[in-house]
């Protein structure tokens, strides 16, 4: 690390909405780093609990909190990034908490390697609803925007970048409700390089209300702008305009259905249907079935039609089993992915 990059100033920006019973930790976190030299500015997006009350009664010079109506995610952390003062910007999502080493070492990776613009680190998710912990230990290869176009490596909240490069193009985008930080990622790695720190420096928690969480409609949603923003990427890479800004994008969407987001799709109208909510499971499961990829759709779409005859309350038993022993082995194939490449990392 440069002699003077303890005079480094680094903006933090974080997006509270309903999220007071998590405030002083997370907030404090942020503010108790090892790099003083920082602005933490904390937006609140319309909260309808205290969330704006416990966040004054946090008392330090460095943090700048802002109230507006509620706008939604991407306009509020746009917001957030233009009042930012910092040459660089790191993202802290509400309620999750920094490590007091993390704002230390991504500013280091970023003053020692010129050619990266964003950083990111290794992520202990703390899942909530299911009541473990996974350690998230991405690696980066030579071709970050190729990596991501195949699976978006970063977390999001871990992340610190170059407000330059944020600048360059365009930042957030706000037809990305969902997604908005692939998207980002992508167009950046067209402009710069990623780098990740092999450290857990981050604690991310899966919760109910979270993308990630108990709201299959909402990761339904995410899947397929995740999938747009890779589909504008391929277009961009071949030299031909981006599609967001004009066309039929409900068309569009349902045309770029592929192998995995169509299984994903499927699983969200599982929980649909678990939740009792059969009437939108159907009509997801539909939507899925216009991919050209139908085992798992069409596996799900059986079960779900043939345990609707056996009554609600036995259909939802039924999914729910179905479903739990999903993420049970989705979990251990992702912690049996994860060794060697954490094992590489520390030889390295």
């Amino acid at each position: 690390m440069n002699s003077t990059s303890g005079d480094v100033l680094v903006s933090v920006v974080s997006i509270y909405y309903n999220r007071s019973d998590s405030i002083h930790e997370s907030v404090n976190s942020i503010l108790g780093q090892s790099h003083k030299n920082l602005e933490l500015i904390v937006i609140d997006d319309g909260s309808t609990d205290d969330t704006w009350e416990k966040l004054q009664s946090i008392h330090d010079p460095r943090l700048r909190i802002v109230r507006h109506e509620n706008q939604g995610f991407v306009k509020s952390i746009r917001k957030a990034v233009d009042l930012c003062s910092g040459e660089f910007v790191a993202v802290h999502g509400s309620g999750d908490i920094s490590l007091p080493e993390r704002i230390a070492r991504q500013l280091a990776a970023l003053e020692q390697n010129p050619d990266v613009g964003v950083v990111g680190c290794y992520v202990e998710n703390r899942n909530q609803l299911r009541g473990y912990s996974t350690t998230h230990m991405p690696h980066v290869g030579p071709d970050a925007g190729r990596q991501l176009a195949e699976a978006n490596f970063l977390m999001h909240g871990e992340v610190m970048f170059r407000k330059r490069v944020y600048d360059a193009v365009g930042g957030y985008r706000i037809f990305f409700r969902m997604a908005q930080d692939r998207d980002l990622w992508l167009r950046m790695s067209e402009r710069t390089g990623f780098h990740i720190v092999p450290e857990v420096l981050y604690t991310r928690f899966v919760r109910l209300d979270g993308v990630g969480g108990g709201r299959p409609d909402r990761r339904a949603a995410q899947v397929l702008l995740s999938t747009l923003a890779v589909h504008c990427y391929e277009l961009r890479r071949r030299g031909e305009a981006d599609p967001v800004d004009a066309g039929d994008f409900e068309a569009l969407m349902s045309m770029l259905l592929n192998r995995e987001s169509s299984r994903i799709l499927a699983l969200c109208a599982t929980e649909l249907a678990i939740a009792g909510r059969r009437d939108e499971a159907e009509a997801l499961f539909r939507r899925c079935l216009a991919s050209r990829s139908l085992a798992v759709p069409l596996a799900l779409f059986g079960l779900f039609k043939v345990t609707r005859l056996a009554g609600g309350a036995l259909q939802s038993r039924a999914l729910r089993f179905l479903l739990v022993r999903w993420y049970e082995s989705k979990d251990r194939r992702e912690r049996r992915r994860a060794r060697p490449v954490a094992e590489a990392d520390r030889r390295a």
